[in-house]
């Protein structure tokens, strides 16, 4: 359960919700997919991510909408890949898409050399 400070949206998170909407889909086949991909990002994600932001806007906000279509596209993604031959990612990519975004890079500090 994320804490006041911490990010509501991580990469495990969109995989448990993408994980989720293919569960969903095994089960029903006649739910658009959209719908239950929508269904699985209000299970997944807390109230502080989704409600929130949508009571805002009185409707569905950009963050809400932006979680729905990422782990729609996620999952049209892997129905489109073969299922025999999965695909090898490459470390640095996976370490890459966990650690986004990244906290500020460090500053470049200026230091003057001794022989000046």
């Amino acid at each position: 359960m994320p804490h006041e400070y911490d990010d509501p949206v991580t990469h495990e998170m969109i995989e448990a919700a993408v994980a989720l909407t293919m569960g969903l889909r095994a089960r029903s086949r006649s739910e658009p997919l959209a719908v239950l991909t929508a269904e699985a990002v209000n299970t997944v994600f807390c109230s502080c991510v989704t409600g929130a932001a949508d009571a805002g806007v009185y409707g569905v906000s950009p963050i809400h909408a932006g979680l729905i279509a990422e782990v729609l596209r996620q999952v049209r993604m892997r129905n489109a890949a073969p299922a025999a031959e999965p695909a090898l990612r490459d470390p640095v990519d996976v370490a890459s898409e966990q650690s986004f975004p990244a906290s500020d890079p460090p500053a470049w500090v200026w230091r003057r050399s001794s022989a000046v």
